[in-house]
Formats: C-alpha cells, structure tokens, sequence
C-alpha cells in the first residue's frame, strides 16, 4: 500500500484515523464518518472514486482461494504450529468463517495442515533420519511421526515411492 507522506494532512481530509501496512487495505471508522456524504471537495471526483471502487470489487473476487490463503499460512515460517483460530487472526476472519469457507471448499484446516506437513516430511526425509524430521516436524517421538506419516500418504516413511526414488532403491 501506497503511505501518504503527510499522514496528518491525509488524516485531517479523510476524517478518521488512518493505518497503513496492514494485511489488506482497507478504510473503515465510525458509521457517522463512513456514512456522510463526501465534502463538496470530492464531488468532482466522485468518478474516479467510483472507477477505483469497481476495480477494487474485481480484485477481491479475483483474489486467491481461502485455500490458496491457508495453505501460504501453513507453509511460511512457524506456519505448522498455528491453529485454525490463529490462522483466522491472520486472514481477518472469524475462525468459524474460516471453517465454513474450507468446508465449503470441500477441505478442513486439518486436512490442509496434514498436506503442509507431507510435503515438508516427504522433502526433509531425503537427506534426514526420520527422528530428526520428527523432530523438525513438532513430534515427540519418531513412532508418533511414523503413525502421522502413515495417516497422511498410506505409508511408512521408509516405504513411500517418493522417499525410495529420491533413495535410488
């Protein structure tokens, strides 16, 4: 997002205090603000208001999937130790939208949460004993990993086809 170089100057025009460098740009305030007709001074602007309006419209609905959304979350720095309620924090929406918004796309934090952790497993175990990936991975033990393992792809680390590749056997 663009900052204004006089914040106060910017603030004063618009009304209403003002934040920058947020996850998505917004302007929002109290309904007495926000719902007042636009000062003599923006009418001849009022097209321009309503171009960059529309164009905004068509960016969010062209905005990426709310999986798409979680499953960048899920694969950024710490992304495997948060939950769903913090992954809704980050996304700005109620954790109880987040879940319906995934169910609705046929998937479940869990669901995308368990892939993030396959194809992280799947690429550390290419040059890493599988205690130490069930270290690097939050497990307490390399047994508790083998079960995950085994739940996420239908098979035991050392017998996955993409393990045996990466290990010539």
């Amino acid at each position: 997002m663009h900052k204004p170089s006089n914040m106060a100057a910017y603030e004063a025009i618009i009304g209403v205090p003002v934040r920058c460098g947020c996850s998505r740009n917004r302007l929002s305030g109290p309904t007495s603000v926000v719902s007042a007709p636009l000062q003599a001074r923006f009418v001849s602007r009022i097209d321009a208001h309503l171009r960059l309006a529309e164009l905004t419209l068509d960016e969010v609905r062209t905005e990426r999937s709310i999986v798409d959304r979680v499953r960048q979350i899920l694969d950024g720095p710490g992304g495997l130790s948060l939950d769903a309620s913090e992954a809704a924090r980050i996304l700005n929406v109620s954790e109880r939208s987040l879940r319906r918004r995934l169910s609705s796309a046929g998937t479940s934090f869990a669901v995308l949460a368990d892939d993030s952790r396959l194809k992280l497993a799947l690429l550390y175990l290419q040059s890493l004993p599988v205690s130490e990936v069930a270290s690097l991975l939050g497990y307490h033990d390399a047994s508790t990993f083998r079960r995950a393992f085994r739940r996420w792809s239908g098979h035991s680390p050392s017998e996955h086809p993409a393990i045996a590749l990466a290990m010539g056997i």
